[in-house]
């Protein structure tokens, strides 16, 4: 895999993160229950934690691009609507070097 395509696959992640369908009344999503001392997390969920860390490190490497290069992201990945001063894909390749750069010192690449 190519470090581009594996920052566009973070992105794809961060985007499906975003669009995520949550009630956010704080209850939790799984249901409460008893475990004793020899009790271990599912291999399934130790992956979903990991990757939420790295989802909400991609959503800080956005976060901590110019506004610009925020909204051609959010057009690629969201098909939000923004007016940009240049076309939205040369912003877009300018910003997925930053964001290379960005994920490696967040640890995500």
């Amino acid at each position: 895999m190519t470090e581009c395509s594996t920052v566009e696959h973070w992105l794809a992640e961060w985007a499906r993160w975003m669009r995520r369908d949550e009630v956010g009344r704080g209850y939790p999503s799984r249901a409460a229950g008893l475990a004793t001392g020899g009790a271990s997390e599912h291999f399934d969920d130790l992956v979903e934690r990991a990757d939420l860390i790295s989802v909400m490190a991609v959503d800080a490497a956005v976060r901590s691009l110019s506004h610009e290069l925020q909204a051609a992201v959010a057009h690629v990945w969201l098909a939000a609507v923004y007016r940009l001063r240049r076309p939205a894909m040369v912003a877009y390749q300018e910003a997925l070097g930053l964001l290379e750069v960005e994920m490696r010192k967040r640890g995500v690449l």
